[in-house]
């Protein structure tokens, strides 16, 4: 007979690493959002007046970065959530440094080409495959700057040069995929 709390039937390894992988990124998101301190109320008027929370800006060197108004560790969370919805793989991550090591897939293949897209000869997008380090840098207690960077493409792959409109289209598909 089999009781609730019987570690006896437990499996030792898990069979699904895939669905190892979602419930922990599920329970990093969770803790991440859970605010212990703060009553129900006020964290709902928090999500109500998010206006102003994130936005691209420019720095005095003319470099384009995201500022996203969170703490850092809620931050690491949701820009890493926001990196897998926005067509890019996580090759590897470090959260002492702050970056994350991406591959960007291409836009969304699963939408049909429009009748434009051909008429203008839009192709695949020219940062398919190139490697970036997308960076998450703590500025104060409540803000942090996320940039990416273009990295030397992997053997046998072109790198292409990553221009300014480029970056631009990169940090606002990340930004508009961050909640």
């Amino acid at each position: 007979m089999s009781q609730v709390g019987d570690v006896d039937s437990w499996p030792a390894t898990s069979n699904s690493p895939s669905q190892e992988s979602d419930m922990l990124r599920a329970l990093a998101q969770y803790v991440a959002n859970s605010t212990d301190s703060t009553p129900v109320s006020m964290v709902a008027d928090q999500a109500i007046s998010a206006e102003g929370k994130i936005a691209i800006q420019e720095g005095p060197d003319e470099d384009i970065y995201i500022l996203l108004s969170l703490p850092y560790d809620r931050a690491w969370a949701s820009v890493g959530r926001a990196i897998e919805e926005s067509n890019f793989e996580i090759t590897d991550r470090d959260r002492s440094a702050g970056k994350y090591y991406v591959r960007f897939l291409g836009t969304d293949s699963g939408e049909e080409a429009g009748w434009f897209d051909w008429l203008l000869g839009s192709d695949e997008d020219p940062m398919t495959n190139q490697v970036f380090v997308v960076s998450v840098e703590s500025l104060d207690a409540k803000d942090v700057a996320i940039r990416i960077e273009q990295q030397e493409a992997p053997e046998g792959t072109e790198t292409v040069t990553m221009e300014r409109r480029d970056e631009q289209a990169l940090l606002a598909l990340l930004k508009g995929n961050i909640d």
